[in-house]
């Protein structure tokens, strides 16, 4: 095995995120963090030639699509389904 590579990316959507829309909200936009040693030591979204070590981690973060309606209007059964099929955290639908 090599000790080191090169590691090139260029991501869409990773200035503006999607919006929502009649209300819903801006998620969030695409981008590579690479891990070092259980760190994550930066993001990127477009980077050349970058030198990776033995066992660094190349995460690709994919962005969420923009909301349909005020979250705070949604029935409650529907957000406790989205929870249950693992659409959201209960964290995040507490914290909105």
């Amino acid at each position: 095995m090599c000790e080191e590579a090169s590691f090139t990316t260029a991501v869409n959507r990773s200035k503006f995120p999607p919006w929502g829309v009649a209300g819903g909200t801006n998620e969030t936009c695409n981008y590579m963090a690479i891990i070092r040693d259980g760190k994550e030591i930066m993001r990127v979204a477009r980077i050349v030639n970058y030198k990776l070590r033995r066992n660094d981690i190349v995460s690709i973060k994919m962005g969420e699509g923009g909301s349909w309606g005020n979250p705070l209007e949604r029935d409650p059964n529907l957000v406790l389904r989205d929870v249950i099929n693992d659409y959201i955290t209960v964290d995040v639908a507490r914290d909105i």
